[in-house]
């Protein structure tokens, strides 16, 4: 049985240590990944301008999800391309831009991520924990670095994170959340003399990222067991399966542009 409801939708956006241990439990053969989250395609409708006229056109990323034998994430392989309204059956060719992440952990616990893009890396994020709790990450790049850090509360909740930029010495942005039984509710963003706030709000249903990420990365990715609905009053239509995950959503905005996500599971 399928059901469909109608939503405001949120959509969110997420590094050095040089001392990174490989996840012991490598193995290709992941015993059970019934449930687990498989690809995500998400395609923008939108259009450009040709002459006098708007063609419409279509950005395409397809991401296909692989897991470590103990089920955590391994790798996120992405294809990207364009197709216009005239294109039936595309053809994947060397203008597809492909993207690679890897992810890699020490005793279970994610350490570093890396991105490549065409075969090159581009970033390289490091995480750096107090206790269980991840309190520093770092973003380096080929000529510079971001450093985001973590401040909890003493349930464990994510209260505020700090960005800075190279060797500042202040951040470049700050956000202040309010959390209550690990669920972020609202968030305050300060970013030089301008700061604005946004209050969030979550369906009933299955977030299928808790299933393939560890506890203390999902923290400071804002992400819960459910999934979270509302940001910049978008508004969406989403489809869940008979075991209460999404299957289907949709977005759009002020600007006439479509976003169109589609979940796959293992079976």
């Amino acid at each position: 049985m399928k059901k469909t409801i109608l939503i405001i939708t949120i959509s969110i956006i997420s590094c050095t240590n040089n001392d990174v241990i490989v996840n012991t439990a490598i193995d290709d053969n992941v015993v059970d990944l019934k449930g687990k989250l498989k690809t995500l395609e998400f395609v923008i409708n939108t259009h450009y301008q040709k002459n006098d006229e708007l063609v419409p056109y279509k950005d395409i990323t397809k991401e296909d999800y692989i897991y470590y034998a103990n089920g955590l994430l391994k790798e996120v392989r992405a294809i990207q391309y364009s197709i216009d309204s005239n294109t039936t059956n595309p053809v994947i060719n060397s203008d597809t831009i492909t993207h690679l992440k890897e992810y890699k952990y020490e005793n279970n616990r994610i350490k570093e991520i890396q991105t490549y893009r065409k075969g090159n890396s581009i970033t390289i994020e490091s995480f750096n924990y107090t206790g269980d709790l991840i309190t520093e990450r770092i973003e380096a790049y080929n000529s510079s670095y971001y450093t985001y850090k973590y401040t909890y509360n003493s349930a464990k909740e994510l209260i505020k994170e700090e960005m800075y930029k190279n060797q500042y010495p202040s951040p470049i942005t700050i956000i202040e959340f309010i959390n209550t039984n690990g669920v972020i509710t609202h968030e305050t963003q300060t970013k030089g003399d301008n700061a604005y706030s946004i209050e969030y709000i979550y369906d009933e249903y299955h977030n299928p990222l808790k299933d393939i990420l560890p506890s203390a990365f999902l923290k400071i990715l804002k992400e819960g067991k459910n999934n979270r609905l509302n940001k910049y009053n978008n508004i969406s239509n989403i489809t869940y399966n008979s075991d209460n995950y999404p299957l289907q959503k949709i977005d759009s905005d002020d600007y006439n542009t479509i976003l169109e996500t589609y979940y796959q599971y293992y079976k």
